[in-house]
């Protein structure tokens, strides 16, 4: 069994880039956490700010749903077309080693920190960028995220738990407000869809040494079935998803 705890972030704007033209079809999960994570930090009493950060904007998921901000920067890998007309500010590269704006009011991010390598740092990072009283408002995904995949190939990243996500917090100076997990489940009509969903998600740069071959793509088409069966489905086929949101205050 393998499990990708480090990942080649090279790879994942790889694969983000060539999954553009279908991520927003694809990534139902991800742009239900974008309105929930509004809605949670609305009803907590985050208020339209002056200086805003989104870390892992992506093609705006997020970025379209916050209230305009006189000032706004957007973080990637990348740059994604669907902005190009978007009025902010780029702070292109990884956000574990470029640097941030001072005296930020809110720090957002969607679906973006399980691909962070070093979570306290960049925290604490995030909260010396952040003034008194400014909040910090992310999702991102719990240990029994895409367990399926994980069961099935033995490859997949290593969420973080909700405990561990409170002790980071906590030590980071945060007064945390909302932290809460959820279970979401895809069906698919078949195995080969499930893989297809992945691709046009993104998230199959996980595993830099995983290759698929007829024999090992026969073989998951064959366990996925059974696995399935093993829960309850009879003619679907299972995809889980484990949202985590959160919603913190710098004191």
């Amino acid at each position: 069994m393998r499990t990708t705890q480090v990942v080649d972030k090279n790879r994942v704007a790889q694969r983000f880039a060539k999954a553009q033209s279908r991520y927003r079809q694809a990534a139902v999960v991800q742009s239900n956490m974008a309105r929930q994570l509004i809605w949670w930090a609305a009803a907590l009493g985050m208020q339209p700010c002056d200086r805003l950060l989104e870390i892992g904007c992506g093609d705006g998921l997020l970025t379209r749903l916050l209230p305009g901000q006189q000032h706004h920067w957007l973080n990637d890998l990348y740059q994604h077309s669907s902005l190009a007309d978007y009025r902010a500010q780029w702070l292109l590269g990884d956000i574990e080693h470029i640097r941030l704006p001072e005296h930020l009011s809110v720090i957002v991010s969607n679906a973006v920190w399980q691909w962070v390598h070093d979570v306290p740092t960049l925290l604490s990072r995030c909260v010396a960028a952040l003034q008194s009283g400014g909040w910090l408002c992310l999702t991102t995904f719990a240990p029994a995220n895409m367990r399926e995949i994980k069961a099935l190939t033995g490859c997949g990243l290593s969420y973080p738990s909700l405990a561990q996500w409170h002790g980071w917090l906590e030590n980071a100076g945060l007064d945390v407000l909302l932290l809460r997990e959820e279970r979401q489940t895809l069906l698919f009509d078949d195995a080969l869809a499930v893989l297809r969903h992945l691709q046009h998600t993104g998230v199959t740069a996980t595993s830099a040494d995983f290759q698929w071959s007829k024999r090992r793509l026969a073989q998951f088409v064959r366990d996925y079935a059974v696995l399935a069966r093993q829960h309850g489905w009879q003619n679907a086929y299972p995809l889980s998803y484990q949202p985590l949101y959160l919603v913190a205050r710098k004191p």
